[in-house]
């Protein structure tokens, strides 16, 4: 598993468990109110960790394929012995 996979999976356990931290000290506030607003920040949350693992993994196949290493897409460029 990639690095940036293993952020977004940490990213987003972290905020289910600080949403659940949060409801549970929340009872005076009506349930609807106090939910919509957990899901909106972990939507936000997931949605920004999404976007910078995404980044991250470009950055890497952009640098890998300067390099000569890898295709556009991430895959290694195996080196032909030069054999017919």
């Amino acid at each position: 598993m990639k690095e940036t996979s293993k952020r977004l999976i940490d990213s987003l356990c972290l905020a289910f468990v600080t949403s659940y931290c949060l409801v549970s000290f929340v009872e005076s506030i009506e349930w609807t109110d106090v939910l919509l607003a957990i899901g909106t920040g972990v939507f936000t949350y997931g949605a920004f960790m999404f976007f910078m693992a995404a980044d991250i993994e470009r950055q890497w196949r952009r640098k890998h394929n300067d390099a000569g290493t890898h295709d556009y897409y991430g895959n290694k460029i195996e080196e032909e012995d030069g054999k017919e």
